[in-house]
Protein backbone atom coordinates (compact mmCIF):
# COMPACT_ATOMS: atom_id res chain seq x y z
CA UNK A 1 0.00 0.00 0.00
CA UNK A 2 1.19 3.24 -1.27
CA UNK A 3 1.23 6.63 0.57
CA UNK A 4 -1.83 7.82 -1.48
CA UNK A 5 -3.74 4.46 -0.98
CA UNK A 6 -3.29 5.05 3.18
CA UNK A 7 -4.64 8.72 2.65
CA UNK A 8 -7.81 7.18 0.47
CA UNK A 9 -9.19 4.96 3.69
CA UNK A 10 -10.65 6.37 6.87
CA UNK A 11 -7.84 6.17 9.71
CA UNK A 12 -9.71 3.64 11.99
CA UNK A 13 -6.80 4.20 14.09
CA UNK A 14 -7.25 7.08 15.25
CA UNK A 15 -11.24 6.62 15.85
CA UNK A 16 -9.81 4.08 18.27
CA UNK A 17 -7.52 5.76 19.53
CA UNK A 18 -10.15 8.73 19.92
CA UNK A 19 -12.59 6.22 21.35
CA UNK A 20 -10.17 4.70 23.69
CA UNK A 21 -9.77 8.30 25.47
CA UNK A 22 -13.37 8.77 25.47
CA UNK A 23 -13.55 5.29 27.51
CA UNK A 24 -10.22 6.31 29.57
CA UNK A 25 -12.13 9.67 30.30
CA UNK A 26 -15.44 7.60 31.73
CA UNK A 27 -13.69 5.47 33.38
CA UNK A 28 -12.34 8.34 35.11
CA UNK A 29 -15.32 10.14 36.14
CA UNK A 30 -16.57 6.84 36.85
CA UNK A 31 -14.26 6.48 39.73
CA UNK A 32 -14.60 10.01 40.90
CA UNK A 33 -18.89 9.33 40.97
CA UNK A 34 -18.27 6.49 43.11
CA UNK A 35 -15.33 7.98 45.49
CA UNK A 36 -17.92 11.12 45.57
CA UNK A 37 -20.86 8.27 46.48
CA UNK A 38 -18.51 7.10 49.27
CA UNK A 39 -17.35 10.33 50.95
CA UNK A 40 -21.90 10.85 51.25
CA UNK A 41 -22.33 7.75 52.73
CA UNK A 42 -19.59 8.16 55.15
CA UNK A 43 -21.31 11.85 55.72
CA UNK A 44 -24.29 10.48 56.30
CA UNK A 45 -23.73 7.74 58.63
CA UNK A 46 -21.93 10.55 61.21
CA UNK A 47 -24.38 13.29 60.67
CA UNK A 48 -27.29 10.30 61.63
CA UNK A 49 -25.42 9.13 64.60
CA UNK A 50 -25.34 12.97 65.78
CA UNK A 51 -28.78 14.26 64.40
CA UNK A 52 -30.66 11.43 63.63
CA UNK A 53 -30.34 9.77 67.33
CA UNK A 54 -29.50 12.78 68.91
CA UNK A 55 -32.20 14.93 67.73
CA UNK A 56 -34.82 12.07 66.72
CA UNK A 57 -37.85 14.67 65.84
CA UNK A 58 -38.25 17.14 63.20
CA UNK A 59 -40.23 20.51 64.69
CA UNK A 60 -42.45 22.84 63.30
CA UNK A 61 -44.23 25.75 65.35
CA UNK A 62 -47.12 27.97 64.67
CA UNK A 63 -48.76 30.48 66.52
CA UNK A 64 -52.25 31.97 66.16
CA UNK A 65 -53.13 35.55 67.55
CA UNK A 66 -56.52 35.46 66.64
CA UNK A 67 -58.98 35.81 69.29
CA UNK A 68 -61.53 33.07 69.34
CA UNK A 69 -64.36 32.37 71.68
CA UNK A 70 -65.75 29.19 72.67
CA UNK A 71 -68.83 29.56 70.79
CA UNK A 72 -66.68 30.44 67.60
CA UNK A 73 -64.76 27.50 67.67
CA UNK A 74 -67.77 25.19 68.89
CA UNK A 75 -69.33 26.45 65.32
CA UNK A 76 -66.10 25.48 63.26
CA UNK A 77 -65.88 21.96 65.21
CA UNK A 78 -62.65 23.06 66.65
CA UNK A 79 -61.41 21.05 69.32
CA UNK A 80 -61.27 23.13 72.54
CA UNK A 81 -59.01 22.23 75.57
CA UNK A 82 -59.37 23.07 78.82
CA UNK A 83 -57.45 21.45 82.15
CA UNK A 84 -58.39 21.49 85.62
CA UNK A 85 -55.46 23.79 88.01
CA UNK A 86 -53.91 23.13 91.53
CA UNK A 87 -53.28 26.60 92.89
CA UNK A 88 -51.25 27.68 95.98
CA UNK A 89 -50.97 30.97 97.31
CA UNK A 90 -47.88 31.29 99.30
CA UNK A 91 -47.41 34.71 101.31
CA UNK A 92 -43.68 35.66 102.02
CA UNK A 93 -41.97 37.85 104.27
CA UNK A 94 -41.59 41.92 102.51
CA UNK A 95 -39.81 44.56 104.12
CA UNK A 96 -43.43 44.91 105.98
CA UNK A 97 -43.80 43.05 109.06
CA UNK A 98 -47.21 44.07 110.03
CA UNK A 99 -49.45 41.83 107.82
CA UNK A 100 -48.82 38.15 109.29
CA UNK A 101 -50.56 34.97 107.51
CA UNK A 102 -53.37 34.77 110.12
CA UNK A 103 -54.43 38.33 109.13
CA UNK A 104 -54.43 37.47 105.37
CA UNK A 105 -57.78 35.89 103.92
CA UNK A 106 -58.66 35.33 100.59
CA UNK A 107 -62.54 35.52 99.12
CA UNK A 108 -63.87 34.75 95.47
CA UNK A 109 -64.33 38.57 94.22
CA UNK A 110 -68.58 38.44 93.66
CA UNK A 111 -69.81 35.99 96.04
CA UNK A 112 -67.25 36.71 98.78
CA UNK A 113 -66.83 33.36 100.04
CA UNK A 114 -63.58 32.49 101.73
CA UNK A 115 -61.49 29.87 100.28
CA UNK A 116 -58.16 28.50 101.62
CA UNK A 117 -54.88 29.25 100.41
CA UNK A 118 -55.15 25.82 97.93
CA UNK A 119 -57.80 25.94 95.91
CA UNK A 120 -58.77 24.26 92.11
CA UNK A 121 -59.98 25.72 89.12
CA UNK A 122 -60.31 25.01 85.63
CA UNK A 123 -58.24 27.04 82.71
CA UNK A 124 -62.04 27.79 81.20
CA UNK A 125 -62.81 29.54 85.01
CA UNK A 126 -62.22 33.03 84.92
CA UNK A 127 -60.66 33.28 88.29
CA UNK A 128 -61.28 36.26 90.42
CA UNK A 129 -59.80 36.83 93.85
CA UNK A 130 -59.76 39.63 96.62
CA UNK A 131 -56.21 39.63 98.92
CA UNK A 132 -57.69 41.39 101.96
CA UNK A 133 -56.38 41.95 105.87
CA UNK A 134 -58.46 41.18 108.63
CA UNK A 135 -59.41 44.34 110.55
CA UNK A 136 -59.97 44.91 114.10
CA UNK A 137 -62.71 47.51 113.70
CA UNK A 138 -65.25 48.32 110.58
CA UNK A 139 -62.97 51.14 109.99
CA UNK A 140 -59.59 49.33 109.78
CA UNK A 141 -57.81 51.66 111.35
CA UNK A 142 -54.97 49.07 112.35
CA UNK A 143 -54.13 48.75 108.88
CA UNK A 144 -52.89 52.30 108.14
CA UNK A 145 -51.91 52.33 111.41
CA UNK A 146 -49.20 49.96 110.11
CA UNK A 147 -48.93 51.40 107.26
CA UNK A 148 -47.57 54.40 109.03
CA UNK A 149 -45.60 53.15 111.71
CA UNK A 150 -43.21 50.56 109.39
CA UNK A 151 -43.03 53.29 106.48
CA UNK A 152 -41.97 50.86 104.19
CA UNK A 153 -44.91 48.90 102.81
CA UNK A 154 -43.80 45.94 100.33
CA UNK A 155 -45.36 42.66 100.03
CA UNK A 156 -44.63 39.70 98.33
CA UNK A 157 -46.71 36.33 97.39
CA UNK A 158 -46.28 33.50 95.10
CA UNK A 159 -48.94 31.72 92.97
CA UNK A 160 -47.89 27.98 92.45
CA UNK A 161 -49.78 26.45 89.76
CA UNK A 162 -49.58 22.94 87.63
CA UNK A 163 -47.04 22.82 85.42
CA UNK A 164 -44.88 21.08 82.59
CA UNK A 165 -41.57 20.24 81.29
CA UNK A 166 -41.58 20.85 77.54
CA UNK A 167 -38.84 18.10 75.85
CA UNK A 168 -39.64 18.25 72.07
CA UNK A 169 -37.03 15.04 71.67
CA UNK A 170 -38.33 13.20 73.86
CA UNK A 171 -38.59 9.72 73.31
CA UNK A 172 -42.13 9.11 75.12
CA UNK A 173 -44.05 12.71 75.39
CA UNK A 174 -43.26 16.00 74.38
CA UNK A 175 -45.27 17.65 77.55
CA UNK A 176 -44.72 16.12 80.81
CA UNK A 177 -46.52 17.17 82.96
CA UNK A 178 -46.03 14.40 86.09
CA UNK A 179 -44.88 16.60 89.09
CA UNK A 180 -44.66 19.52 87.78
CA UNK A 181 -45.52 23.21 89.10
CA UNK A 182 -44.77 26.92 87.82
CA UNK A 183 -44.85 30.20 89.68
CA UNK A 184 -45.97 33.54 88.96
CA UNK A 185 -43.80 36.10 92.11
CA UNK A 186 -45.77 38.99 92.59
CA UNK A 187 -44.36 42.24 94.55
CA UNK A 188 -47.07 44.88 95.81
CA UNK A 189 -47.27 48.07 97.65
CA UNK A 190 -49.23 48.06 100.14
CA UNK A 191 -50.08 52.33 100.14
CA UNK A 192 -51.88 51.23 96.91
CA UNK A 193 -54.97 48.92 95.77
CA UNK A 194 -53.16 46.65 92.96
CA UNK A 195 -55.20 45.10 90.45
CA UNK A 196 -53.17 42.20 89.15
CA UNK A 197 -54.66 40.24 85.27
CA UNK A 198 -53.03 37.60 84.01
CA UNK A 199 -53.92 35.24 81.38
CA UNK A 200 -53.47 31.73 80.31
CA UNK A 201 -51.28 30.87 77.18
CA UNK A 202 -52.05 27.57 75.67
CA UNK A 203 -49.70 25.29 73.84
CA UNK A 204 -51.11 22.28 71.38
CA UNK A 205 -48.55 19.50 70.84
CA UNK A 206 -49.59 17.34 67.51
CA UNK A 207 -47.40 14.17 66.51
CA UNK A 208 -47.28 12.53 63.55
CA UNK A 209 -46.34 8.69 64.72
CA UNK A 210 -46.32 7.38 61.11
CA UNK A 211 -48.11 4.49 59.26
CA UNK A 212 -48.15 1.94 62.30
CA UNK A 213 -49.18 4.07 64.72
CA UNK A 214 -52.25 6.68 65.51
CA UNK A 215 -51.03 10.45 65.89
CA UNK A 216 -51.85 12.12 69.15
CA UNK A 217 -52.74 15.64 70.25
CA UNK A 218 -51.58 16.59 73.70
CA UNK A 219 -51.96 20.19 75.32
CA UNK A 220 -50.43 22.37 78.58
CA UNK A 221 -51.34 26.18 80.11
CA UNK A 222 -49.22 28.33 81.71
CA UNK A 223 -49.68 32.02 83.06
CA UNK A 224 -48.31 35.46 81.94
CA UNK A 225 -49.19 38.49 83.93
CA UNK A 226 -50.55 41.31 81.41
CA UNK A 227 -51.43 43.94 83.23
CA UNK A 228 -51.01 45.81 86.81
CA UNK A 229 -53.20 48.43 87.73
CA UNK A 230 -52.58 50.74 91.26
CA UNK A 231 -55.21 52.72 92.64
CA UNK A 232 -56.20 54.71 95.61
CA UNK A 233 -56.96 53.28 98.86
CA UNK A 234 -60.12 53.52 100.17
CA UNK A 235 -60.67 53.85 103.78
CA UNK A 236 -63.12 50.85 105.38
CA UNK A 237 -64.05 47.91 105.14
CA UNK A 238 -66.25 44.67 103.99
CA UNK A 239 -68.52 42.95 106.02
CA UNK A 240 -68.55 39.45 105.33
CA UNK A 241 -71.60 36.43 106.13
CA UNK A 242 -69.71 35.88 109.57
CA UNK A 243 -69.28 39.58 110.82
CA UNK A 244 -65.85 39.63 110.09
CA UNK A 245 -64.42 42.66 109.03
CA UNK A 246 -61.41 42.84 105.96
CA UNK A 247 -59.95 45.39 104.03
CA UNK A 248 -59.36 44.62 100.70
CA UNK A 249 -55.58 45.59 99.21
CA UNK A 250 -55.12 43.33 96.08
CA UNK A 251 -57.52 41.75 93.14
CA UNK A 252 -56.01 38.98 91.21
CA UNK A 253 -57.44 37.42 88.25
CA UNK A 254 -56.94 34.52 86.04
CA UNK A 255 -58.56 34.71 82.59
CA UNK A 256 -58.29 32.56 79.45
CA UNK A 257 -58.07 33.94 76.10
CA UNK A 258 -58.23 31.87 72.97
CA UNK A 259 -54.96 34.19 71.29
CA UNK A 260 -51.77 33.26 70.83
CA UNK A 261 -52.07 29.49 71.11
CA UNK A 262 -48.32 28.14 70.22
CA UNK A 263 -49.09 24.94 67.73
CA UNK A 264 -46.19 22.57 68.07
CA UNK A 265 -45.95 19.64 65.22
CA UNK A 266 -43.31 16.98 65.61
CA UNK A 267 -42.30 13.96 63.13
CA UNK A 268 -39.97 11.38 64.09
CA UNK A 269 -36.98 10.86 61.62
CA UNK A 270 -36.82 7.89 59.46
CA UNK A 271 -34.21 6.05 58.14
CA UNK A 272 -36.01 5.91 54.92
CA UNK A 273 -35.88 10.09 55.10
CA UNK A 274 -31.90 9.55 55.14
CA UNK A 275 -31.73 7.33 52.18
CA UNK A 276 -33.80 9.57 50.50
CA UNK A 277 -31.71 12.21 50.79
CA UNK A 278 -28.50 9.93 49.87
CA UNK A 279 -30.38 8.52 46.78
CA UNK A 280 -31.38 12.19 45.52
CA UNK A 281 -27.93 13.59 45.85
CA UNK A 282 -26.65 10.15 44.35
CA UNK A 283 -28.86 11.04 40.72
CA UNK A 284 -28.24 14.86 40.72
CA UNK A 285 -24.33 14.29 40.77
CA UNK A 286 -24.88 11.59 38.60
CA UNK A 287 -27.21 13.74 35.96
CA UNK A 288 -24.19 16.24 35.96
CA UNK A 289 -21.27 13.42 35.41
CA UNK A 290 -23.58 12.98 32.75
CA UNK A 291 -22.98 16.04 30.84
CA UNK A 292 -19.79 16.09 31.10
Amino acid sequence: MNSIDFLCKPPNFYIFHKNANKTKFGGVLTLIYGIIMIIIIIYYIFDYKNTYLKDPYSIQSLTELNIKTVKQMNEKNEVHFSQNMNFSLVFRDGETNFITPDRILIYEKYNENRISNSFTGSTDDHIELLIAYKCDDHLCENYFQGLEVTGTTIFKFSLFYDGFILDHQSLEKPIQKQSSYFMMDYEINLNKMTTIKNYWNQIIYKEKEGYLHKDYVDFGFYMEESKRLEGELMPGSITDKDSNDYFVFCELSIEKKNNNIIEYTRTKKSVLDLLANIFSLFSNIYFIMGIF
